[in-house]
């Protein structure tokens, strides 16, 4: 808490270490709750990763990942490097910064990989999706999100790729190399309404379907509904309107109504 307090202009929000494990028990328990009591279509995980590389070095973390080093150094260099580690707790994160990458990498995966297969054993039909990072690499570098490992590992059925730029020649590569290494899974592609107009929004709804990509998220719903400078009137769903329709019937879901044509989730707009 006092961290995130110190650097508020870099984080977004209060992040929780996925290195603890009574956090991941704590989400997974909250996640079979919500797929058990209510009749939902689908889980999205948002901020599902680290905030920026600097993050995190609590206890937790430091404490598993000295151990996991220990178990793999000769006695003689564990001996120097625990008494080392005694004087400064980010002795080893310090000295092994790939190796610690590697490690809160893991905590990730952890997570989303105990998440897939709590929910599907209750709900196999339910949809699992999650917003990444729409360039991998800066994805797994920057935030510890390796999320075409989660598409090969089949642990989600969709990917929501946060592109956001308003450039379309950088969204159309963006979105480029996400389908290179999607492994099959269904790509519902981030627009950053809050950052471009309509004229914009359009381009990259229609780069996004000459794509074949499965769907798209508008970003963010409020921005969209509200009057901004990207929307003057305040009517930016209301313009985009006719290039919602027709959406195609969520297939994998049997036995249930369509989905409506425009569907809010928290802050985003999901459509097809």
């Amino acid at each position: 808490l006092a961290f995130s307090r110190r650097n508020r202009e870099d984080l977004e929000g209060l992040f929780a270490t996925p290195a603890h494990p009574g956090l991941r028990e704590w989400v997974v328990r909250l996640a079979l709750e919500l797929v058990r009591r209510y009749e939902v279509d689908g889980l999205h995980l948002d901020y599902v990763r680290y905030p920026n590389p600097t993050y995190d070095f609590s206890r937790a973390s430091l404490d598993q990942f000295r151990a996991e080093m220990e178990a793999r150094l000769p006695e003689d260099d564990r001996e120097f490097l625990e008494s080392e580690s005694l004087v400064d707790p980010l002795f080893y994160p310090d000295n092994f910064p790939a190796q610690y990458g590697s490690f809160q990498r893991r905590q990730v995966d952890l997570l989303v990989e105990r998440l897939s297969k709590e929910v599907k054993r209750v709900r196999p039909d339910l949809l699992l999706s999650a917003a990444v990072f729409a360039d991998p690499q800066q994805a797994s570098q920057d935030r510890f999100q390796d999320w075409p490992n989660w598409a090969r590992r089949g642990w989600l059925d969709v990917l929501c790729p946060m592109a956001y730029t308003p450039e379309t020649e950088r969204f159309q590569s963006l979105l480029e190399g996400v389908r290179q290494v999607a492994a099959g899974r269904q790509v519902w592609i981030g627009i950053g309404a809050y950052r471009q107009g309509v004229e914009q929004a359009r381009e990259k709804i229609a780069v996004a379907r000459a794509a074949g990509v499965e769907g798209f998220v508008l970003f963010s719903y409020d921005s969209s509904v509200a009057v901004t400078p990207h929307n003057p009137s305040g009517d930016y769903l209301e313009q985009l309107r006719p290039l919602l329709l027709p959406i195609i019937p969520v297939a994998r879901i049997p036995d249930r109504p369509p989905a409506r044509p425009v569907t809010a989730a928290g802050s985003a707009v999901f459509s097809r």
